[in-house]
């Protein structure tokens, strides 16, 4: 016989897996599931040249990481490897936005930023994706969208894109 526990266990259970697909309904998810498709090596030795760590980003090219918008579109990062700091935030404000809390999303990000553009898909099948030119707004745009579909709340992914627009306008975000 069921415990009070267990079925308050249960019920917990059920209401994340609802959330989880309300979610991955309205704002896309990862591909593949869980934090694979890629490799992050971190590079202490580069950490003097830019003023704070980096992390060399290589994407799986036999399992990518992959986003898929709820319209149906595959997104992948450029598939050469590209130096990220994670999430451009300044260290001030790391205590409440840590710079690694949406590292797909952040990776994601600055592969658009670098590579002005993104491989996209209808079909998601390896081979069918092609190189789209987006601009800065767009990709930050995605950023948003990508943050809420890693678990973000509207409130954490809005204070993420008006940061990185702010660094856009300002001029203080160079990868542009």
């Amino acid at each position: 016989m069921p415990t009070r526990e267990s079925e308050l266990e249960a019920q917990k259970w059920v209401e994340a897996m609802v959330d989880r697909a309300e979610r991955r309904a309205n704002f896309g998810y990862f591909l593949p599931e869980g934090y694979g498709g890629y490799g992050v090596v971190e590079r202490p030795d580069l950490a003097p040249l830019h003023g704070k760590m980096m992390y060399e980003f290589t994407l799986n090219p036999h399992n990518p990481l992959t986003f898929h918008d709820p319209a149906g579109i595959y997104l992948q990062p450029d598939r050469h490897g590209f130096l990220s700091d994670q999430g451009s935030i300044p260290r001030l404000l790391q205590r409440y936005f840590p710079k690694d809390e949406f590292p797909r999303s952040y990776y994601m990000h600055d592969s658009c930023c670098l590579h002005h553009g993104a491989y996209f898909s209808h079909s998601g099948i390896p081979g069918s994706f092609d190189f789209y030119h987006l601009s800065r707004k767009q990709v930050d745009d995605l950023l948003r969208q990508m943050v809420r579909a890693e678990g973000g709340s509207w409130g954490r992914a809005y204070a993420i894109w008006m940061g990185v627009r702010a660094g856009a306008k300002t001029g203080l975000v160079t990868s542009w």
